[in-house]
């Protein structure tokens, strides 16, 4: 019997000299009926414990002289301006939206050929001669892009001469056609409840 208690109290210290030098590791102990001692096996560190990262990724704003990349964590933006090489501004839509969605050469475009670059959301952007020359949003897959003013597709004509300077193009064979600065597109109607089904800006391949 004595022989069981030394057992025990022999245990006891090993283990609390165990949790003074690690301090992180959890221990199980049983002690069965005759006073014998069982040590499990230390269970998982808390030092082991994987950090989660739970910075967001940018978002992604169009503007009529390019794109711009919002950091939601700190506010501060990155502007990819028209003229940037190809991979600056695909690198730059890719940390927001991800990988392309698809490539198409188009050959006949007015302003010369053009490499088209998709992305989800409706994005497109137009590649000439290596560089990122304009993009497009339309209405095929209806996303949440939009101008830093909050203009995009599904924003009504009011809502865009609230944020800009709106022209309607007269005769246009492409529809309700206006201009908003540096911008173009696509109105469901010319009222003032007409919406937004198509944007572009830059270089673009729109065929009248």
């Amino acid at each position: 019997m004595l022989r069981g208690k030394l057992l025990v109290a022999f245990a006891v210290a090993v283990l609390a000299g165990g949790c003074q030098e690690g301090g992180s590791d959890t221990v199980e102990t049983t002690v069965d009926s005759n006073g014998g001692a069982t040590v499990a096996e230390p269970t998982a560190a808390s030092s082991n414990l994987t950090m989660v990262d739970r910075r967001q990724p940018p978002a992604l704003n169009i503007a009529p002289d390019g794109i711009s990349l919002i950091d939601v964590n700190s506010g501060s933006a990155r502007q990819i301006t028209f003229g940037r090489p190809r991979d600056e501004a695909v690198d730059a839509a890719r940390a927001a939206l991800g990988a392309p969605e698809g490539e198409a050469e188009m050959a006949e475009c007015g302003a010369g050929p053009m490499t088209m670059v998709e992305f989800e959301g409706g994005l497109t952007f137009n590649i000439m001669d290596g560089n990122f020359v304009g993009w497009s949003l339309d209405g095929v897959q209806q996303g949440s892009i939009t101008t830093t003013s909050g203009i995009g597709l599904g924003s009504t004509r009011a809502q865009l001469e609230n944020a800009y300077a709106v022209e309607m193009v007269e005769e246009s064979t492409l529809g309700h056609e206006f201009t908003a600065g540096a911008m173009s597109g696509l109105l469901t109607s010319p009222e003032p409840d007409g919406k937004i089904t198509d944007l572009w800006a830059g270089t673009s391949c729109v065929f009248r």
